[in-house]
């Protein structure tokens, strides 16, 4: 196992997969790349959380952080901007019902915002996995759902325990890409149990990958071109037939490979800072792009500015959403993860003294 470093090409990484994210909900922005293969940026963001949680967690866990501890530490990590995310999700319903096209029905919002700020789904509303305000929520709870998970049965996860966690979760991914004809699932209640492998398979691989330094491909190409890979990989348009053997070529082998690739490849002291910038706005990114779309398009058309050319809007959005989401992050973020986790240091010291 490795000792903890920074990892700037994943950083970088983990920056273009949010970004590729972004046409799948912003539609009128992208065109026809909102049909791109962006959904898959969720199984890379799981792979590359399995990844990361054990280099900084397994020995922490091992040497006595506890279960309640560990949740603490992961629930302020994901929960200012989620919750960033639910306002702003929330102010684009208000102001849809009043303009007459509501996202939300108006009698059903106490309850979406209730469960919401749990970080809980609303089962069944509108054939979604109950997250009306700020759909790609979805993910971050299952996020959230397998860090517990991870860290509670670490113990029992040896590595035969992790292959055939990940062989099952493989099989299982196999029967929904064929059975759905995509890997796009697990946030339509049809398709939920779908998550279930989606996030079993990479997460539980991505730790798997960390535990075995031997498991790094140290290509002779620069750091950037795992990125531009990544990137492409991310942004293909895969006919109806070819997508469910796209899709799991991608999860199974290829972002694997890009993980071990990126692993051990550095960017050039030059273009760290760059990298840096990627990985520190994406979990801003990915966790508020959703409803500023809803919130800017909303602008736009009351303003009658013309949709139709969209190279133009697609840019501008992206600008905007990366100077919105390191504001959020520098200005937002960073100062209420801080201020969380000194107040659980000093209850912890409180509780030892006592």
């Amino acid at each position: 196992m490795e000792e903890k470093r920074k990892y700037h090409t994943l950083d970088g990484m983990r920056g273009v997969a949010a970004l590729s994210v972004v046409p799948l909900h912003s539609p009128d922005y992208f065109g026809a790349f909102q049909n791109s293969s962006g959904y898959l940026a969720v199984d890379f963001f799981f792979l590359l959380s399995g990844f990361i949680i054990a280099g900084a967690y397994e020995e922490r866990l091992r040497s006595g952080l506890s279960l309640s501890g560990f949740f603490k530490i992961r629930l302020v990590r994901f929960y200012p901007l989620y919750f960033l995310g639910l306002m702003l999700g929330l102010l684009a319903a208000v102001l849809g019902i009043l303009r007459g096209t509501p996202v939300v029905p108006s009698d059903a919002m106490p309850v979406v915002v209730l469960l919401g700020l749990f970080m809980l789904p609303v089962p069944g509303l509108f054939g979604f996995l109950g997250y009306p305000l700020n759909g790609p929520a979805w993910t971050l709870f299952l996020e959230m759902a397998v860090n517990v998970l991870y860290a509670a049965l670490l113990p029992l996860l040896k590595r035969g325990v992790l292959i055939g966690i990940v062989l099952l979760s493989a099989v299982g991914l196999a029967v929904a890409a064929f059975q759905f004809g995509t890997m796009h699932v697990g946030w339509k209640m049809d398709t939920v149990w779908a998550g279930l492998p989606r996030v079993c398979f990479s997460f539980f691989l991505g730790v798997l990958i960390w535990r075995a330094p031997a498991a790094r491909l140290r290509l002779p190409v620069p750091a950037w071109f795992i990125l531009v890979i990544l990137g492409a990989l991310l942004w293909v348009i895969p006919s109806d037939a070819v997508r469910p053997w796209y899709d799991l070529v991608c999860v199974l082998a290829v972002f694997p490979l890009l993980l071990m690739a990126g692993a051990a490849l550095e960017p050039s002291t030059k273009t760290q800072q760059a990298y840096r910038f990627l990985g520190v706005t994406s979990y801003a990114v990915y966790a508020i792009h959703a409803p500023l779309y809803v919130l800017t398009h909303g602008v736009l058309k009351i303003a009658h500015v013309s949709l139709e050319h969209f190279i133009p809007l697609a840019i501008g959005f992206w600008a905007f959403l990366l100077i919105a989401a390191w504001a959020a992050d520098l200005y937002y973020d960073i100062p209420l993860r801080r201020a969380a986790m000194e107040r659980i240091r000093r209850t912890n010291v409180g509780m030892r003294a006592s």
